[in-house]
């Protein structure tokens, strides 16, 4: 009986010796394959936030540019204007108003 014992424990340690060979093997693969996903996944996140970038910088300057009209569009309303801020004493002054000489529309006898 001790030799079919020992036998026995013998082909046992060869089965898990041989399992976890193939379990290692499988691991390793299995290791590769994750870090080559890995970088494929990290490569396609990088095109995506560059294109990201791309599209916030182009709304940046798109409502920049929009801005700098309306700032333009307020500085032309504030000239028209019949009172003005005076930078210089930061108070408001009344416009002069000058009149324009009327065009003659007789022609010199």
């Amino acid at each position: 009986m001790a030799f079919l014992s020992d036998l026995f424990g013998r082909m046992g340690r060869v089965a898990r010796g041989e399992a976890n060979q193939g379990v290692g093997a499988i691991e390793d693969a299995t290791f590769e394959a994750t870090v080559n996903q890995t970088v494929a996944d990290m490569k396609n996140d990088l095109n995506n936030v560059v294109r990201a970038s791309a599209v916030a910088m182009s709304n940046y300057n798109r409502l920049d540019a929009e801005y700098q009209k309306y700032v333009r569009q307020s500085q032309e309303w504030k000239d028209r204007a019949a009172w003005r801020w005076t930078p210089a004493t930061k108070t408001w002054r009344a416009r002069r108003w000058r009149r324009r000489p009327r065009a003659t529309s007789r022609s010199p006898r």
